[in-house]
Parts: structure tokens; C-alpha cells; sequence
């Protein structure tokens, strides 16, 4: 039986892949609908909405997780994204690790912060 399994695949994992699912803490919701969010990029609530999320548009938005990779909706939307299109059922991992896309250069250890911009 393998018990170790090294770097037997050096390709990075797709944006929103979990890297374990151990102490994952995922939860679902729904993208609003005039949304679309991609893989691996911050949720927002809308507004009050317990059941509605939507991309971050303002430093006010509450941030409630990140959007979690799901093969099955693995397709370009119409705004050239590759994510959840506008009333999609959303995976949002609010604990674990996840894969993302820095917008600089980063190493191991280093904090991560999210940086909304309009």
C-alpha cells in the first residue's frame, strides 16, 4: 500500500481547489442574479441574505469565504470567467486551505489579505 505520495503530479490545482478537506468548512449558497463569481475568489454576502452571495464590490462587504473549485460547472462563462454563473448553487469554503491566485509574488507563510476593488 503507498503510504507517501510526494510530487507524483506537479501541476497547481485549480483556483478554489481544496488542498485538504480534513478541517474544511464549506458551505452553500446562491449567486445573485445578475452575478457571476469565479473560482478561488472572495464571497460576499448580499446585503442581509443568509441564502445570497455575490462578488465583493465595496471595502463595506462582508466577506464570508472563498469560492470553493467544482468540476461539474468546470466551463467560460459569457463575462469570460471560469466559475459559478448569475443563481448558481455556490460552495463557499469558509475554513481550509484553498488554491488562489495572488496578484504578486508570494512565498510560503506569507498573510493573505483580500483587496476589493470596484
Amino acid at each position: 500500500m503507498q503510504t507517501s505520495y510526494g510530487n507524483l503530479n506537479d501541476k497547481p490545482a485549480p483556483f478554489g481547489a481544496l488542498y485538504e478537506e480534513l478541517n474544511a468548512n464549506v458551505q452553500v449558497t446562491f449567486v445573485t442574479e445578475t452575478d457571476e463569481i469565479a473560482f478561488g475568489t472572495a464571497v460576499a454576502r448580499d446585503g442581509t441574505s443568509r441564502t445570497k452571495c455575490k462578488s465583493p464590490d465595496s471595502s463595506g462587504d462582508e466577506i464570508v469565504g472563498l469560492a470553493r473549485f467544482d468540476r461539474s460547472r468546470e466551463q467560460f462563462l459569457a463575462s469570460g470567467i471560469f466559475g459559478y454563473e448569475a443563481k448558481a448553487e455556490v460552495c463557499v469554503v469558509r475554513q481550509g486551505r484553498v488554491a488562489v491566485k495572488p496578484e504578486v509574488d508570494v512565498v510560503a507563510g506569507d498573510p493573505v489579505y483580500v483587496r476589493v476593488t470596484a
